[in-house]
């Protein structure tokens, strides 16, 4: 017997009537309970009527409650009729809202009639709303993004003088810009430095993420 690259010998499973996994339980070569590579010993899940993943928590050694690296205990999410997710939420080992080490408590997300992502909205564990911060993930070789110098963890924050707080709007506002239109102005936040660069229409080449 040998461990894995995840760190545990074996994981044991625990299903519902509907054949959706329950539990997921991790073991070490002598069958003793075991943290996997991230640093827990048991999930368990929820779900709706309709399969829908509704809770996740997870546990360490003796089926304790304990923290995830990202800063939560569990995590719970809600649905609209289509099945599309509306709202994700974070709780510690006490079941009181937590904030995500992406510094949130709760995902809300809204949808035009034919399910297409319309709007989301970030909140902190006291209702109020949080400003998203629109970050540069990765940049592809040889793209406009790399030749104008924008790199990984640069934060958007205005383009064409408006606010950047939405990847959806910002993108399809590139997209309706003519070919043959004018470079306009993208400021970025690095490493507390503004910095400015001048976008052609077209792909930029770059991933993005919203925090």
């Amino acid at each position: 017997p040998a461990l894995n690259k995840d760190n545990y010998h074996k994981s044991t499973y625990e299903y519902d009537n509907r054949g959706n996994v329950t539990e997921q339980a991790y073991f070490d070569t002598e069958g003793k309970p075991t943290m996997d590579k991230n640093g827990y010993h048991k999930l368990i899940v929820g779900y709706d009527d309709r399969g829908n993943i509704t809770e996740l928590a997870i546990f360490g050694i003796e089926t304790k409650p304990m923290q995830h690296k990202n800063g939560f205990h569990k995590y719970t999410i809600g649905y609209d009729d289509r099945g599309n997710e509306t709202e994700r939420a974070y709780f510690d080992t006490e079941g009181k809202p937590t904030l995500h080490k992406d510094g949130f408590h709760k995902i809300v997300t809204m949808y035009y009639d034919q399910g297409k992502q319309k709007k989301t909205t970030w909140f902190g564990t006291n209702g109020q709303q949080i400003e998203p911060k629109i970050i540069v993930v990765s940049v592809t070789p040889d793209s406009q993004g790399e030749e104008v110098g924008i790199k990984p963890g640069d934060i958007f924050t205005h383009y064409d003088d408006k606010p950047v707080s939405d990847i959806l709007q910002f993108v399809a506002t590139r997209g309706v810009e003519p070919q043959d239109g004018p470079a306009k102005e993208l400021k970025v936040r690095r490493s507390g430095e503004v910095l400015t660069f001048m976008l052609s229409p077209g792909r930029i080449g770059v991933m993005l993420r919203e925090q």
